[in-house]
């Protein structure tokens, strides 16, 4: 017991630490420029103080985390849910499932995002997004209170940053209608109809967001046509790591559940387990996409599978949708209601990101800022295969050796040479730049937005945001124009 306590302690530390920790080790060769073609840039160096631009009057900003970025509590009691270092006794984080998706409610709601937490009592709290929120204060924002927008002298219609939390299970369509609804009740209380926000989205909150914009709170069908009703509410749009083609990242935690990088190697964290994975909407709409899509056979050969089709991840037993064990805990009647949520939520997450791909050109008054990295090995592919005298599928989302259907050995070199591709260790340059969003020189595309840019510099997912040349960047965009 002991022991699993202490694993269950040291999971937790590597938790904030590698996914979304914001006190990473400065970057080896940083770079940033508004082009795809990255060039050398200083070193990292700690915020700086507000400058003579800075002072100007600012726009309203609204932050928005990514996924696991914003707390959970459960709502008749305030229990905190996520993050805890124990699982609760009422709450175990999975979300109920049938094919009613907008259904499958608990009651665990997001009440704040996770600037810094307490793992454990007598240790001093680690930092999550406070670099994010240290960079608002450094830049002349104050924080404002989404109900009280003016609570400690804040200015709340300019000056003044909002931080987005949101259940990062659910809908990211969802969310992006919740986003919108808290805009306009913050209007009603600003007395101002009609004001703009800036906006700054890391990971899946850039999902949210450019969802919010494109299409406002029109719900997902067959046939999507944005209508760009966000541009009522937004101005600039900055986007940090952004999977826009989805991430092998999202794939592999279907299969294993949230795992972490640690100096023993990767580890699973049960509160997280694959259990949770299967009852996230969000996370089937991270699923890879498009050119993000990747599988290859035995022979490291690219081969097609349908990542939408139930009877695909069937055959080859991904998610604990397809696990025996956890099937023969399930009920006859819970068996066909899980069944039956996971068709629904592959055709959700198909109708997701099929909207989010219509290229079409925003109104001339949104604007659209990608922030990225280029120079870390990034998943980007899983290898279906099967053993030698085996009928049991394997599928394999690291870079290691494996032996093949004839007992070869297929070395890891070649395995990772296939599988991963440069990015920022959770999302791929070609998942950030899909064609036809981004500007890029080389093809001449049309850019997201007007006088859009894109910035990159070499930085890990978790610590894009905190990393100073981005950060001068980012202030450089929102002051331009102000």
């Amino acid at each position: 017991m002991k022991k699993r306590i202490l694993f269950v302690l040291i999971s937790l530390v590597f938790v904030s630490q590698t996914l979304w920790a914001q006190n990473a080790k400065p970057p080896t060769k940083p770079a940033v420029k508004p082009t795809a073609t990255p060039t050398p840039a200083p070193a990292t160096a700690p915020i700086a103080a507000p400058t003579a631009e800075a002072a100007k009057e600012k726009r309203p900003v609204i932050f928005i985390p990514g996924v696991l970025g914003s707390r959970l509590i459960n709502g008749d009691t305030g229990e905190n849910v996520w993050v805890s270092i124990r699982r609760s006794k009422d709450d175990d984080m999975r979300l109920p499932m049938s094919a009613n998706l907008s259904a499958n409610r608990d009651k665990l709601v997001a009440n704040q995002v996770l600037d810094k937490i307490k793992i454990i009592k007598y240790f001093p709290k680690i930092s999550v997004y406070q670099g994010v929120v240290d960079f608002f204060q450094a830049a002349g924002y104050k924080r404002g209170d989404w109900e009280n927008p003016h609570l400690d002298g804040a200015a709340g219609d300019h000056d003044t940053y909002y931080l987005f939390a949101y259940d990062w299970r659910r809908d990211n369509v969802e969310s992006a209608a919740k986003l919108l609804q808290q805009i306009e009740q913050l209007r009603r209380k600003l007395g101002k109809p009609t004001l703009k926000f800036d906006i700054l989205a890391h990971s899946m909150g850039g999902l949210v967001v450019r969802y919010a914009a494109m299409y406002g709170r029109t719900d997902l069908t067959d046939n999507p046509r944005p209508n760009w009703e966000g541009t009522k509410f937004f101005h600039d749009i900055c986007l940090f790591g952004v999977p826009n083609d989805g991430a092998m990242e999202a794939f592999d935690t279907m299969l294993n559940g949230y795992t972490f990088a640690t100096f023993a190697g990767r580890r699973h964290l049960g509160v997280l387990n694959s259990e949770v994975a299967l009852s996230s909407p969000a996370l089937f709409e991270l699923l890879p996409h498009g050119d993000s899509l990747n599988f290859y056979d035995e022979e490291l050969q690219p081969v097609h599978l349908d990542i939408y089709d139930p009877a695909t991840w069937k055959t080859y037993g991904w998610s604990a949708a397809f696990d025996e064990r956890f099937r023969s805990t399930l009920s006859k009647t819970a068996l066909s209601q899980m069944d039956n949520y996971f068709t629904a939520v592959l055709g959700r997450a198909k109708k997701f990101h099929n909207a989010l791909a219509v290229k079409t050109p925003p109104p001339p008054n949104l604007f659209f800022f990608t922030f990225g990295s280029n120079c870390k090995p990034t998943l980007d592919g899983a290898v279906v295969y099967k053993e030698k005298d085996s009928s049991t599928w394997k599928t394999l989302t690291r870079g290691d050796s494996f032996l093949n259907s004839r007992g070869e050995k297929v070395d890891d070199k070649e395995v990772k040479k296939t599988l991963y591709k440069d990015g920022d260790g959770t999302v791929t340059k070609s998942s950030l730049m899909v064609d036809g969003l981004y500007a890029s020189a080389e093809k001449g595309t049309k850019p997201i937005g007007n006088a859009a840019a894109v910035f990159f510099a070499c930085e890990n997912h978790a610590s894009l945001m905190n990393n100073k040349i981005i950060q001068d960047s980012v202030l450089e965009q929102l002051l331009r124009d102000q």
